[in-house]
């Protein structure tokens, strides 16, 4: 598996640098344009990825602007660690989203998703089915009756025995 990895690491740091070499950042586009494309994504589809999608296909990126080949999940949840749930949450505060967002632009994860964007909508979208498919089967379940305690206290010789 080591092996396997080294040649994924090679291939994507190959896949980067050859484009522009020695101009390394020369690949990344402005930053107001990738402020706006952060924006533009459902916060839900980013909410996915860093957390479900990171995690069950852990996803190794190459970050140009640090020049490291970078887990997301686990720069993730370093970074939830450090700076805690409510100061980093998407769903939280605007001050929390905004951590978040600078997190993201940092470790380029708008770049890896604007250029796997077709990919990660497909298994977002197969997600979102398989969610919805177990919510309609577990709503279809006949619920079962909660047991009453009975209100009779029981005989002192019932509770020994």
């Amino acid at each position: 598996m080591c092996v396997c990895v080294c040649i994924y690491i090679y291939a994507l740091v190959h896949m980067y640098c050859v484009e522009v070499p020695h101009k390394e950042h020369a690949l990344l586009s402005p930053l107001p344009e990738r402020q706006q494309t952060l924006r533009n994504l459902d916060v839900a589809f980013l909410h996915w990825f860093v957390s479900r999608h990171t995690k069950d296909a852990p996803v190794l990126h190459y970050c140009v602007s640090k020049g490291i080949v970078i887990n997301v999940h686990e720069r993730y949840r370093n970074n939830i660690k450090n700076i805690g749930k409510k100061n980093f949450d998407l769903h939280g505060t605007h001050e929390a989203k905004t951590n978040f967002m600078q997190w993201a632009l940092a470790n380029e994860v708008d770049v890896y998703i604007s250029r796997n964007y077709d990919t990660l909508q497909h298994q977002y979208k197969l997600y979102k089915e398989c969610l919805y498919t177990r919510y309609k089967q577990k709503a279809a379940e006949p619920r079962r009756k909660k047991r009453r305690k009975s209100k009779i206290p029981e005989s002192p010789s019932v509770a020994l025995n």
